[in-house]
């Protein structure tokens, strides 16, 4: 489970990007390293809001993926 969820780090590199703050003053009014926010910022400015979103973790599928590969398999 990812600690903050994509809707928290949008609303936080938003208010980052309309200069509701800095890196500094948003990491301190939400409890946040500042270097969290500069990961966030540059993440979505590459990859734009899907850059934000959680990450399938490699080895974590689904039992019918599972499934269709050992019937591949065989």
């Amino acid at each position: 489970m990812t600690k903050y969820d994509e809707q928290f780090k949008l609303k936080i590199v938003r208010k980052y990007l309309a200069h509701k703050g800095g890196y500094r003053a948003l990491a301190d009014e939400h409890g946040l390293h500042h270097s969290v926010i500069v990961h966030w910022v540059n993440l979505h400015r590459l990859h734009g809001v899907s850059g934000l979103a959680k990450k399938q973790v490699p080895g974590k599928y689904d039992v019918e993926f599972r499934l269709s590969v050992l019937k591949c398999l065989w």
